[in-house]
Formats: C-alpha cells, sequence, structure tokens
C-alpha cells in the first residue's frame, strides 16, 4: 500500500479493523468478497470494493419438491384460508364504516402457518429452503405452476373418490356444497382430474408471471384471483383443444334467442337456448316425475280453465314432492305473489261452498210440511181405499163368521196365560153382533170386529195388556180378512189399496230422524246429521227427503238449512283472511272429512249441478295440501346464501362483539346488495329468473318439465374447483399483507 493510497470505505454497518500486516487487504465482512481488475497489490488497494455474492442455482429437485409440499400445505389449509379471506374482507368493509380491527395473519391451521411449521422443522434438520420471492421469473413460474397442479391434483382426487362412493342428498349445508363439487366426477370420470391438474398448472403459471410483474402492486388479491382464474381456463383450454371447439361451437348456439320458449306477455324478456336448456335440466332434476307432474299440473289447468277457477301456482299444482320442496324456497323469497295465489284459490272455493246457502228460505217450512204431511198421506189413502171398502159392503154378501168364532175357541183352549186369554175372549165378543151372542155376517159388521181387534193388535185397547197375544189376533185378523174378501171379493181390493196407501206413514214412527224434524229446527237436524263422525248418513237423509218428496218449498227449506250447517262446518272464524265476509276460509281437511263421510248423503240433497260445485270446491283446495308436505328446499341461489349467513357468522364470533358489529354487517350487506348487477349476468341468475317465472305461467312450467334435455357432455374440468383454488390464493394474500 503505497503514500497517498485510500482503502474504500466500508459496507454500512462495517468498521475496519486493522489486525494484518501494513499495506495488506483486509479480509472481506461475512457474506461479501473482493472484486479487483488485478491481484490485489500493496499500491493498488484504491481498487478494492465490497459486494454480495451471486446467489446458487436452485436445483430443480429441491425446487419441485418444495413446491408439491408447498401444494399439499395450501389445500390442506384452503378452508382456514377461506374462513380468513372471508373475515379479513368483512374486516376491511367494517373498517370503511369506521371500526378499528386488525387483519388476521398466518392464522394457526392455513396453508401458511403449515407450510411455516414444516419448513422450520427441515430447517431444524440442516436443510436450507428456497425463498421464491428470490426465484427468477421462470423459477417462479414453475415453482407456482407446480404448486397450484399439485393442489389441483389432490383437490380432484379427493373429490373423485367421494363421487366414486355414491352422491346422496346431504342434510347439511357442507355437506351439500361438497356434493355440488364432486358431480363432475361421477360414474367413476377420470377426465375432470386430468383437466383440473391441467387448469392448476396454468393456474399457477399465470400467478407466478403475475406476482413477478409489477401488477401485484396495483391489484394485490384481487389480481391473483384473476390471474389464477385465466391460468385454469387456458392451462383447462390447452389439455383439451378439441373438446373445447367443440364446447364454444356449442355454447355460440346456446346463446341465440330460443324462440319456443311461451312468454305470457311482450314484457316477459327472452332467454337463450343455453338459458332454456340449463333450467329445463335443472327443474327436471328437482322434479321428483317430471312427466307426472307435467301430466297432473295440466290436468288442473285444463279443468281451471273450463270452469272459470283460478289455476294453482305450479309447484303445488303439480302434486311433485320434489317440485313442491323448490317451490318452498320461492315462496320465501317471493311471498306475497304465492300468497295471493294461494288466496285466490281459498276465495274460489269459499264462495262455491258458501254460494249454496239460500237466506231467503224459511226454513221452517220443512218443519211444517213434515207435520202436516201424515194427514195429507191418509187422506189421499183413505180417497183411493174407501170406495172399494163401500161397494164391498153395498154387496150384502153374506159372510161366514164360524170359521173364525172357532179358531178363536181353539186357541183359548190352549192358552194359560191370562193377558191372552183376555185377548182372545174379547176378540171372540167383537164376531158378535151388538148387543147380542149371535154371530155378525154382514161386511160391516165384521169390518168393525177386525178394526176393534186391530186395536188391541196395536196397543189401542183399554186394555194395554192385549199386546202380549199379538201372534194370535194376527192370525184371527188374517182369517177374518180372508172371510170377509170371499163374500166380498171388493173388500180385497180395499185392503191393498190401504195397506199400500198406509206405507209412507210408518216412517214417521220408525225413523228419529223423522220424529226429530217434526219437534226441532231443521238445521238442529242437520247438524245431527253431518255433526258426528259416523258413516253411511245417506240413509237418514233418504227418510227426510221421503217425508218431503217433491214439494218445492219444503225442499227448498231443507236444502237451506244443511247448506248453513255444512258451511259452518267446513269454514273457519277467521272472517279476515276473507275480506270480511260472514264466513271465514274452507279448510281443506274439514272439507275432505265431509267429503269422505256423507258425499253419498249430500247427494241426496243437492242437484248434479250443486255437487259438482261442491266437488270443484275440494279440487280447488288439494293442491293447498300440498304445503303440509314437507322437504328439503332447494335454489339456484341457496349456495350464495349460505355463504353469506357462513360469512356473517364468522364475523361475529372473531370479534367477539355481536352488538357494535352485528350493526357493521348491517351497514356492509346493504352495501354489498347495492353492487353493480353484474351477478344478474351469471347464468345462475339467469335461470333463477326464468325459474321464478314459471310458478305462475302455466305453459312455461309446462315446457320446462317436458323440454328434451340432451345429456349434457362431462366437463373435461372442473371449473368450480378451480375457482375454489383462486379464491384461495387471494385469501392468502389478505393474511399475509
Amino acid at each position: 500500500m503505497g503514500p497517498g493510497s485510500v482503502i474504500p470505505p466500508p459496507p454500512p454497518g462495517f468498521v475496519l479493523e486493522g489486525t494484518g500486516a501494513a499495506g495488506a487487504v483486509p479480509p472481506p465482512p461475512p457474506g461479501f468478497v473482493l472484486q479487483q481488475s488485478a491481484p490485489p497489490a500493496a499500491a493498488d488497494v484504491a481498487e478494492v470494493r465490497w459486494a454480495t455474492p451471486t446467489a446458487p442455482e436452485p436445483a430443480p429437485l429441491q425446487l419441485g419438491a418444495q413446491a408439491v409440499g408447498r401444494g399439499v400445505a395450501d389445500l390442506i389449509g384452503l378452508p382456514v384460508d377461506l374462513m380468513t379471506g372471508a373475515m379479513n374482507a368483512g374486516i376491511s368493509g367494517a373498517n370503511l364504516f369506521g371500526a378499528d380491527i386488525p387483519q388476521i395473519t398466518e392464522p394457526v391451521g392455513g396453508s401458511d402457518w403449515i407450510a411455516n411449521t414444516v419448513g422450520s422443522g427441515v430447517e431444524a434438520l440442516g436443510a436450507d429452503l428456497i425463498d421464491p420471492e428470490q426465484l427468477g421469473l421462470g423459477e417462479r413460474i414453475l415453482y407456482e405452476a407446480s404448486r397450484f397442479g399439485t393442489g389441483a391434483l389432490g383437490g380432484a382426487g379427493g373429490l373423485a373418490r367421494r363421487a366414486a362412493s355414491g352422491l346422496r342428498p346431504a342434510e347439511t349445508a357442507i355437506g351439500q356444497m361438497i356434493e355440488r363439487y364432486a358431480a363432475p366426477y361421477a360414474g367413476g370420470a377420470s377426465r375432470p382430474v386430468i383437466g383440473d391438474t391441467a387448469a392448476g398448472l396454468g393456474s399457477g403459471a399465470a400467478v407466478g408471471a403475475y406476482e413477478g410483474s409489477d401488477l401485484d402492486d396495483t391489484f394485490g388479491p384481487l389480481g391473483t384471483v384473476g390471474a389464477a382464474v385465466l391460468g385454469g381456463i387456458g392451462g383447462s383450454t390447452l389439455a383439451d383443444v378439441p373438446g373445447t371447439m367443440r364446447r364454444g361451437a356449442e355454447a355460440a348456439r346456446g346463446f341465440t334467442t330460443d324462440t319456443s320458449v311461451p312468454r305470457q306477455s311482450i314484457e316477459d324478456p327472452t332467454v337463450s337456448r343455453r338459458v332454456a336448456d340449463h333450467a329445463a335440466s335443472f327443474v327436471q332434476g328437482r322434479a321428483t316425475d317430471p312427466e307426472a307432474a307435467a301430466q297432473r299440473f295440466g290436468q288442473r289447468l285444463n279443468d281451471a280453465r273450463a270452469y272459470g277457477e283460478p289455476v294453482p301456482s305450479a309447484d303445488i299444482g303439480s302434486d311433485d314432492i320434489g317440485l313442491i320442496a323448490l317451490g318452498r324456497g320461492a315462496r320465501h323469497k317471493d311471498s306475497v305473489r304465492f300468497q295471493e295465489a294461494d288466496e285466490r284459490l281459498a276465495n274460489a272455493a269459499q264462495a262455491n261452498v258458501v254460494g249454496l246457502k239460500d237466506p231467503a228460505a224459511d226454513q221452517s217450512a220443512a218443519t211444517r210440511f213434515a207435520q202436516d204431511r201424515p194427514k195429507q198421506i191418509a187422506s189421499e189413502r183413505d180417497a183411493a181405499a174407501l170406495p172399494l171398502l163401500q161397494q164391498a159392503e153395498a154387496r150384502g154378501a153374506v159372510v161366514d163368521a164360524a170359521p173364525i168364532a172357532q179358531l178363536i175357541e181353539q186357541k183359548l183352549a190352549t192358552a194359560k196365560r191370562p193377558p191372552v186369554r183376555a185377548a182372545l175372549t174379547e176378540a171372540r165378543r167383537m164376531l158378535n153382533k151388538v148387543g147380542s151372542d149371535e154371530l155378525d155376517n154382514t161386511v160391516a159388521g165384521l169390518y168393525e170386529a177386525r178394526k176393534a181387534i186391530n186395536d188391541v193388535i196395536e196397543g189401542r185397547g183399554e186394555n194395554p195388556t192385549g199386546r202380549f197375544a199379538q201372534k194370535e189376533l194376527i192370525e184371527v185378523r188374517k182369517a177374518l180378512d180372508e172371510a170377509i174378501s170371499a163374500g166380498a171379493p171388493e173388500f180385497r181390493d180395499y185392503l191393498d189399496k190401504f195397506r199400500s196407501g198406509s206405507e209412507p206413514l210408518d216412517i214417521f214412527s220408525d225413523s228419529a230422524t223423522v220424529a226429530r224434524l217434526l219437534e226441532d229446527d231443521p238445521r238442529n237436524v242437520a247438524k245431527r246429521i253431518f255433526g258426528g263422525d259416523t258413516y253411511g248418513t245417506e240413509k237418514q237423509l233418504e227418510e227426510i227427503n221421503k217425508v218431503l218428496g217433491s214439494d218445492p218449498d219444503a225442499k227448498r227449506a231443507w236444502k237451506a238449512a244443511v247448506s248453513e250447517v255444512l258451511a259452518d262446518k267446513v269454514t273457519g272464524t277467521n272472517t279476515a283472511l276473507t275480506g270480511g265476509a260472514p264466513d271465514g276460509p274452507v279448510s281443506i281437511a274439514k272439507l275432505q272429512k265431509v267429503f269422505k263421510q256423507h258425499e253419498k248423503a249430500l247427494a241426496e240433497v243437492y242437484s248434479p249441478a250443486e255437487m259438482n260445485a261442491l266437488r270443484r270446491a275440494h279440487k280447488m283446495l288439494e293442491p293447498l295440501g300440498n304445503l303440509r308436505r314437507t322437504a328439503v328446499a332447494g335454489s339456484p341461489t341457496e349456495e350464495n346464501r349460505q355463504i353469506a349467513n357462513s360469512f356473517e357468522a364468522a364475523i361475529l364470533f372473531y370479534t367477539n362483539d355481536a352488538i357494535k358489529t352485528g350493526m357493521i354487517m348491517k351497514r356492509i350487506k346493504t352495501m354489498m346488495n347495492l353492487l353493480p348487477a353484474t351477478r344478474d349476468l351469471t347464468l345462475e341468475s339467469k335461470i333463477g329468473k326464468l325459474v321464478n317465472r314459471m310458478w305462475f305461467d302455466p305453459e312455461l312450467f309446462q315446457h320446462l318439465l317436458t323440454r328434451p334435455v340432451a345429456e349434457m357432455e362431462k366437463p373435461s374440468w372442473n371449473a368450480k374447483l378451480n375457482r375454489l383454488l383462486a379464491v384461495g390464493a387471494g385469501a392468502r394474500e389478505t393474511s399475509e399483507e
């Protein structure tokens, strides 16, 4: 080192300590090497400078192994990463409204935590790990491609195994989501696994290029998600170029308008073939039996239009448990419109039932007619029979009563019971002429004897004990009739006419229902018939109809009483549901019970047209009974609602401040609902709108149920899985910042 020579200053943080011989170049600090244009000399130390050593090239095997390991960590930690990303997004939103919540970084169980934990163990064993941030662009792309490809392969393999075990409806939201993600692998499909791996490689390559550029500082985690999605599309496309071209051509046709889709008005938007095909596939997939559902609904539609009745909404009108469940989800979203449709059915059915009532009818006319009817019957009978009796008496025939007297003597000879002997003795006396012991032989005299014997038989005599000799006296009366008829044939004609004319009177003594009508309000009689749980009530109504005959006022009065009782029995008391009308809504359960027990009986009261009105009321209410059927509801946007609910619950749990954060969440959800309507342009949204339209468009409903749906080509990759991994990558970015 010569005079005047200057040693360059040491790097920041270092000092020069002269421990060597004079003029010697000091050793470089750790991590630095000496760079010079010529061998060092004491006279040329001014050329000395300090510099960092060049990093060694990473070994390809180590780089690949580390990328694969990191891909496994990404897959294992994906649930925690997604939850963390959601919470960090919510925290950012909450902070916009004045909150001061710190971001979550490196959560336990997340991919970064897993990778760092395993890395620390590897370094403890003496191995060196490659820092991805120090890689060149080409190496970074290779690293990220291997990393994402590993995650995609592992995820696809797991979902394929799940599909191989058999897809079945899950009860939990998480289980349902797994079923949807595993659907592309159903039937043992292996092609999606290959496509998913290619998509993962493409996503990783795109992310590596993105993070190695200046764009990373501009767009942050959102750019990472976008790069991963676009790279996945590119990777899957390169893996299946012919299939991509074919699907592209089909997709282009799918975007054309489908004119076969029914529209109720010009206000209904047109839909593309793609949307119609997917909507039909969705609806038919939800239906238990699409063909049967379309037929049942079509029959209801035709009947409703034929009778001028309201058409039920398609969910309950189909009687299909799957479509009823699907409709239940739509009912929660648009409850007013569905409720209005249900009320139209209920009100129409109520009008059919209540319309049978006749407030102007005089119901007491039925009782008055029944009370007067026996006299009318007797009068009509006598008018027809008595002329024959008069002819027999006028003949002047001599009747031999001796055989009758001998018959009575024979029975007295064997009878021991005093009541029987007394009755027979009285009958023998009646055969004699009045005031004499001589047998009467005239038609008129013996007819009077016959009437006296008949009174004893019927218990109308002075001594009621005569009924104990009924058997014997009936035989005596029969013999007397034969004797009189032998002398005067007109008497036999009289008896036949009298007996046939008296038959209508039997019901007044034999029927408890008719006896009640003679004494009580007709409504109470009808209530007793229809109020119980007994079957076979048509016999009681037949008896009433037989008494009332064809009298129009009496039948109208009785029908009015039955209609009032029927309306009270099948309608409720909440008149607010029927617009304040005197009668409440008709209960489908009550009307079904009445029809089950009394349909035949009602047919004895009402005309065929009136019975049809009741049956139509029953038919109109049948769809409303489907609302009581339960099943798991579904909808194209169900997954989004579940994610939103999980998102809110995670924020509340993390902050442990339900009151304060709950108010913040209300603001965040309001803001999210006001985001640009790009979600309305998605396939899911368009399918949902078309499905919601079909509930009140009968032709559209039948079209979607019967539309031929070509079997969809199995996808060459699982785009949902790729998007999920992309979101996971973006979520990891939020926990690293």
